[in-house]
């Protein structure tokens, strides 16, 4: 049998909504293990428009960076930023707005959303549903959920993980780190 290398791209709904990944069959070890490599499809540098353009033509809208930094321009705990204001459209602190509303099927407030914003961190990691759902597998308040464990490598409740941590400069508890590294909220 001749050895070859298989690269297969699939589909998002099997990972993430902005990250594809690459399924990679290694055909140097005999039991022929597949391996899953996630490639990251956000960018880092970001335009001044609150849309962003997503794979697969569908639209997303800038939330901000979810950090606790109160003195970043785009951080949500700025409250005189655009999205840390209680009074701005595109804030999740905004208690009337799509994303702020406890009745908001895609805010962060409401426990029942199906449809709140996604985080992703500045490195194109999908890092869960900001959403106060504990029941929905992605959410961020699911306390055995993969992002919203402290356990999980990959959820920004782990004090000790890379997006959760505050000494961490891609985390989003970490007050002093600039708000570039920290992990981008997008909504629908």
């Amino acid at each position: 049998m001749k050895k070859t290398m298989v690269v297969l791209i699939l589909s998002t709904i099997l990972i993430a909504d902005l990250a594809y990944a690459v399924w990679v069959k290694d055909s140097t070890r005999k039991n022929m293990n597949y391996t899953i490599q996630q490639k990251p499809l956000v960018n880092n540098h970001r335009s001044s428009s609150s849309i962003i353009s997503t794979p697969y033509n569908k639209p997303r809208t800038d939330l901000g960076r979810l950090s606790s930094n109160k003195y970043a321009q785009d951080s949500t705990s700025n409250p005189y930023g655009q999205h840390g204001s209680p009074y701005s459209p595109t804030s999740i602190n905004n208690q009337y707005g799509k994303y702020g509303s406890q009745y908001s099927a895609t805010s962060v407030n409401n426990q029942y959303a199906t449809s709140a914003p996604k985080i992703y961190g500045s490195d194109g990691t999908y890092l869960g549903k900001l959403s106060k759902n504990k029941y929905d597998p992605e959410s961020t308040s699911n306390p055995y959920g993969k992002y919203g464990s402290q356990y999980s490598p990959t959820s920004i409740n782990n004090p000790y993980g890379k997006y959760g941590s505050k000494y961490s400069s891609q985390s989003a508890n970490n007050p002093y780190a600039s708000s570039s590294n920290a992990p981008i909220i997008l909504g629908d």
